[in-house]
């Protein structure tokens, strides 16, 4: 049910995973943990949003900045309300699905590359997310990030799309003027994830994820 429904008194038992994915607003999240007492298992879906201005290589041991930027402390927070009850935090980069994502913005003809392209991203389907969220029901006060085997240049993937779905390669953008997420510089190392959880990715590139012949999406979309 909804968080309102948690707190109003469907407190979960031993028997009951909960997953918690809605965002951090600084006050319902205390008001769901202190339900959740009871739950067999806790699980909360946060963001590599909280490295903030982290560059480079992401693992499970990469501190958060300091100070952190303004916009992780909310979640930042809420993964500390959660995980003081036994709550497993996992950390995910940007997700797509076959009809959503970055393939789904080129094939439409509405992205632009932000910078050189040469920025670093990391995603996951929503199907391995899903696979993540079910195994981390068997842990307890553990925190993962998240991602594919193959976190690659902005450009480089852009490029691959285009010629995949048969489409016009998108216009370059000055860095300043693409929102934030596109601005990052990660490259999220997820092995330890996949070791612990025992999580074998089904697309464990982008190549496998957003080909066409998977999500079924044609440039006809534009």
């Amino acid at each position: 049910g909804s968080a309102a429904e948690v707190v109003e008194g469907a407190a979960p038992d031993a028997a009951t995973h909960v997953v918690i994915c809605f965002p951090p607003d600084g006050e319902i999240d205390a008001l769901v943990a202190r339900a959740l007492s009871a739950a067999g298992a806790v699980t909360y879906v946060s963001s590599t949003g909280v490295y903030g201005e982290v560059r480079g290589r992401v693992d499970d041991a990469t501190p958060l900045a300091d100070p952190l930027p303004a916009r992780a402390v909310p979640r930042v927070a809420a993964e500390a309300t959660y995980r003081a009850v036994g709550a497993t935090v996992l950390r995910c980069p940007g997700l797509y699905g076959p009809d959503r994502g970055l393939h789904v913005r080129v094939a439409r003809g509405a992205h632009q590359i932000p910078g050189d392209g040469s920025r670093a991203l990391s995603r996951l389907h929503v199907e391995d997310l899903a696979r993540f969220v079910l195994a981390a029901g068997g842990v307890r006060g553990e925190t993962f990030v998240l991602g594919d085997e193959e976190p690659a240049p902005h450009g480089d993937v852009v490029a691959w799309i285009a010629a995949r779905y048969g489409v016009p390669l998108p216009p370059s953008v000055p860095l300043e003027s693409v929102h934030e997420t596109l601005r990052a510089d990660r490259r999220v190392d997820a092995s330890r994830a996949r070791a612990v959880l025992g999580v074998t990715l089904r697309y464990p590139t982008y190549r496998e994820g957003m080909h066409p012949d998977v999500t079924g999406i044609r440039a006809t979309l534009a």
